[in-house]
């Protein structure tokens, strides 16, 4: 439920600052496990970058959610080549097809479902891979040659007027219900979590070099916090 605007902090709130977790105390048959499922994941990346999101095919094609997900685990674990090449993929398919948003899924049959929430997993992802990435020349003129895509994605929702409403919050046109088929029209807290703490992230990175947009990132993540 919504309550009255008075009912709100009227100050900005922190953002909660990323960090790695602790290494884990796997047991023998836990790192096994551990190790396999993420050789999988390394494994499946072509080399253009398109990572298919199942081997089995019980999910055609590249899910972008997942991608962005993915992209995480490769910085995590210090794999930024991989990271790298799933990131590039995305940014220049995307600047291929014109399209200002993140795709559902990159298939034979495309859909371009606009599920506001899959921007900004991409757009979390793509900041933890610039703050983190070792400063190669490889990394440095794929973050330079990325960003002008990467602003436009930020941008889209907020230039569309999704988050000028009563609630103060990102309206997703198209939230999917886990394996039902179903996609709800709602203003839904995954989405808004993940858009205010990528537009504060982005803000944050850019501050010196595109403070126009920062100022409007932050701004942005602070209204939704």
């Amino acid at each position: 439920a919504v309550g009255k605007r008075s009912e709100f902090p009227s100050q900005v709130v922190d953002h909660t600052p990323y960090e790695k977790e602790k290494p884990l105390n796997y047991t023998a048959k836990g790192l096994s496990l551990y190790q396999e499922t993420y050789q999988s994941m390394v494994d499946r990346i072509e080399k253009n970058g398109y990572t298919q999101t199942s081997l089995t095919g019980a999910y055609e094609g590249m899910y972008l959610r997942d991608a962005s997900i993915q992209v995480l685990a490769h910085v995590t674990n210090g794999d930024f080549d991989e990271a790298r090449a799933i990131l590039n993929y995305i940014t220049e398919y995307h600047r291929m097809k014109g399209l200002g948003y993140i795709m559902y899924i990159i298939r034979t049959h495309n859909a371009y479902h606009k599920q506001t929430d899959t921007t900004f997993f991409f757009l979390h992802s793509w900041v933890q891979f610039a703050m983190n990435a070792p400063k190669t020349e490889e990394n440095r003129m794929y973050i330079e040659s990325s960003y002008s895509k990467i602003a436009e994605f930020a941008n889209y929702y907020l230039d569309a007027g999704n988050l000028d409403n009563p609630y103060e919050m990102l309206y997703n046109e198209c939230l999917e219900h886990s394996r039902d088929g179903s996609y709800f029209y709602c203003y839904d807290l995954l989405t808004n979590v993940y858009a205010s703490q990528a537009l504060h992230e982005l803000a944050t990175l850019v501050a010196d070099c595109d403070p126009e947009n920062a100022k409007k990132w932050e701004a942005a993540a602070t209204k939704i916090v």
